[in-house]
């Protein structure tokens, strides 16, 4: 499972957490919440992003205002 160009952003002001991730089209990003490693990061980033009960990061749908390639 390949991963690249993935990134998170940190709004100071707010203290917001936004993360981006280029996705491939055989990509298995649903198999990452079952990662340890994953679940590591979720938990030591707990206290500073907002979470599900299972320190899954809790998500909110964006819409994409711009887009330019």
């Amino acid at each position: 499972m390949e991963k690249s160009d993935y990134s998170i952003y940190f709004e100071r002001d707010s203290g917001r957490l936004f993360a981006f991730q280029k996705l491939a089209d055989d990509h298995t990003a649903g198999e990452l919440p079952q990662l340890a490693i994953l679940k590591k990061w979720w938990n030591y980033m707990a206290d500073l992003m907002e979470t599900n009960p299972d320190r899954s990061p809790a998500c909110q749908e964006l819409e994409e205002m711009f887009h330019l390639d």
